[in-house]
């Protein structure tokens, strides 16, 4: 079993991660398919639930209507900046089920992984043309894109996801970030920009969370058109390697989701 801990929105230390032992609600449990291990579930609840309320939630997509993946991608496009992260990686995933045409930015060495995943393009972020590189991709498709997830969201990518969207196309635009925008730094005219609102599985999204942890992520995850996703690395040494993992992953990781193992 799988459970979305909800310590930070119950303030109740019993629902916390951290810990041999948890409280979790019964909206946010599912069940893993024997093919996946315990260290590869542990990173799909909050990565799954954050896709789910980008999509569904912010962008008020229709919810898939079957667990297979659509592929017959359609209008509108969905820019992902940040696609090896654990958000990205995920939301690609749900986004390609759902039919949108997704682009990505990620180091050259990630581009045919999140291809496997369902991305149609992947753009190097570092490049000085990758805006006009998206938009000109777009372009030759046939597409636009009204919809931008920025799930790294610091100084430096809220610009080119600000310009991808004043550039791309006319009418409502959307903005999602994984970090609050910057009170010191004004917001774009004509972007709604959204603050990724997981907390609202556990409010006004219950639905939501019972169709995603009930009825979706089994059977998605057992025919394989939702995979845990990026690469898992597990740190060794249980509770006391807590501070081993931050470490980590302050010296950086990339396309990869530290884990640590609690239980022998």
């Amino acid at each position: 079993m799988i459970g979305y801990a909800d310590a930070f929105v119950s303030e109740d230390n019993d629902h916390g991660a951290f810990q041999e032992y948890t409280v979790v609600p019964e909206s946010a449990t599912s069940k893993l398919p024997d093919t996946i291990s315990l260290e590869e579930g542990v990173l799909l609840p909050t990565a799954t639930a954050s896709a789910s309320v980008a999509l569904f939630h912010c962008l008020k997509q229709a919810l898939p209507k079957t667990s297979h993946a659509c592929d017959d991608p359609r209008d509108p496009g969905l820019l992902i900046w940040g696609g090896s992260s654990v958000v990205g990686a995920m939301t690609i995933q749900f986004a390609r089920a759902i039919g949108l045409t997704v682009y990505t930015t990620a180091s050259p060495a990630h581009h045919d992984y999140l291809k496997s995943l369902g991305a149609s393009k992947v753009f190097d972020y570092r490049s000085k043309t990758v805006v006009s590189d998206i938009l000109d991709a777009a372009q030759k498709a046939g597409k636009h894109i009204p919809f931008v997830l920025d799930a790294i969201s610091e100084i430096g990518t809220f610009e080119p996801c600000t310009e991808v969207l004043e550039r791309s196309v006319e009418g409502s635009k959307t903005l999602i970030t994984t970090l609050p925008w910057p009170q010191d730094k004004p917001q774009p005219d004509g972007v709604e920009v959204q603050f990724l609102p997981g907390f609202v599985l556990w409010t006004e999204e219950k639905q939501l969370s019972t169709w995603l942890f009930h009825d979706y992520l089994p059977s998605v995850l057992e025919s394989r058109v939702i995979v845990p996703s990026p690469k898992v690395q597990v740190v060794e040494g249980g509770l006391e390697s807590v501070q081993t993992a931050m470490d980590k992953l302050k010296a950086g990781v990339s396309c990869t989701k530290l884990v640590i193992k609690l239980l022998p």
